[in-house]
């Protein structure tokens, strides 16, 4: 069984002022409120985006399309009101494209400039992820994806300039006590506690700094050092 068999889907209408619907439709996930280019769009008030039935598998949704169609009929044969194009059941889930028409696909997308959104849709978006908090399954694909990518000098140095001066907030200092609780702090750590700390120099990239974060980053963790082991041919 692939994903497309699992009970996501759900059959949608699109209702008129007056009550009557003008277009049903098929789909998964927020397919009922956002449109591309060429199709019908929703109505502006959402409250007349009906949902008819949900939780179906994609057959299954496909035939309750066809059968609303069928029974509403279409504006563009004369056989009712609805502004459909088909009799339904053409979705596309699950279909498998070629290697070819991704070639295509990705060349007539390619210098196409993207979209940007207002400032205004920004922060409406912000407001609504605010206090969501991520399932461990999703921190854990997120940490798997960046996981051995190294940061340029120029994220290094933006991260840098949109941390400084922030201060941190009690609770991220809570998290970090209760991640370095029980943890052993590293001798040359212990020795320095309540002196200034000095600085090193790494021996392969000359870099300068305190003998912390240049002991985590550099000396035998040093990016130059394991390109050397590496190798030209697996940089």
């Amino acid at each position: 069984m692939t994903e497309y068999n699992s009970k996501t889907f759900y059959v949608y209408a699109y209702i008129r002022i007056d009550g009557s619907p003008y277009y049903i439709g098929k789909g998964s996930r927020t397919r009922a409120w956002i449109k591309g280019k060429g199709e019908v769009y929703p109505p502006k008030d959402k409250n007349r985006i009906v949902i008819c039935e949900s939780n179906l598998t994609d057959v299954g949704s496909l035939a309750i399309e066809r059968r609303l169609i069928r029974w509403y009929g279409r504006k563009d044969n004369n056989t009712g009101i609805l502004r459909n194009k088909t009799d339904g059941g053409d979705g596309c889930a699950g279909v498998v494209r070629s290697a070819e028409f991704c070639a295509a696909q990705s060349l007539r997308s390619r210098g196409k400039k993207i979209k940007k959104h207002s400032n205004e849709t920004n922060l409406a978006k912000s407001r609504r992820q605010k206090g969501k908090k991520p399932t461990l399954e999703v921190i854990e694909k997120r940490a798997e994806a960046r996981r051995g990518i190294l940061m340029t000098e120029k994220q290094k140095e933006h991260l840098s300039k949109v941390k400084t001066g922030v201060p941190r907030s009690k609770e991220s200092c809570i998290k970090q006590s209760i991640t370095m609780t029980g943890k052993k702090r590293p001798d040359h750590s212990i020795a320095l506690m309540g002196k200034s700390r000095p600085t090193v120099i790494c021996p392969y990239c000359d870099k300068m700094g305190g003998i912390n974060n240049m002991s985590r980053w550099h000396f035998d963790n040093c990016k130059n050092k394991l390109n050397m082991v590496k190798g030209p041919e697996e940089k």
